[in-house]
């Protein structure tokens, strides 16, 4: 599985979190970068796969475990998704996040993932 992996952060508990993940044509290779969003916390995972016919699947994993509230949009040769991660907690500290895009069993599925760094809240 072709992947991106990288450590972001560090981040302050209590910050929003806007993972973004952008899927388009091309040849099926993948790279990762950060961007700023609004008055959150936001990064970008770019993973470029061909999107022919069927269309591809993004999904994202926390530590290994699907997440299915995420937002999804389609508009002309990309496909938009974000995972929302509201209020950082201690338990994010090291946390693993993975955006999947896959259109077949036929060609190898494309990863980026990041791994979050985190400041101790002291009270």
């Amino acid at each position: 599985m072709a992947k991106s992996e990288s450590v972001i952060g560090p981040y302050n508990e209590d910050d929003n979190l806007t993972l973004t993940c952008d899927v388009y044509g091309g040849q099926p290779i993948s790279c990762y970068y950060i961007l700023p969003f609004l008055n959150c916390i936001c990064n970008n995972f770019h993973i470029l796969q061909n999107l022919g016919k069927p269309s591809p699947t993004v999904t994202w994993y926390v530590q290994g475990y699907q997440i299915n509230e995420y937002s999804l949009v389609v508009n002309n040769d990309c496909i938009t998704s974000e995972l929302n991660i509201i209020k950082l907690k201690r338990s994010n500290l090291w946390s693993n996040v993975t955006c999947l895009a896959s259109n077949s069993d036929l060609i190898e599925s494309l990863k980026a993932a990041v791994t979050i760094d985190m400041n101790r809240k002291w009270y």
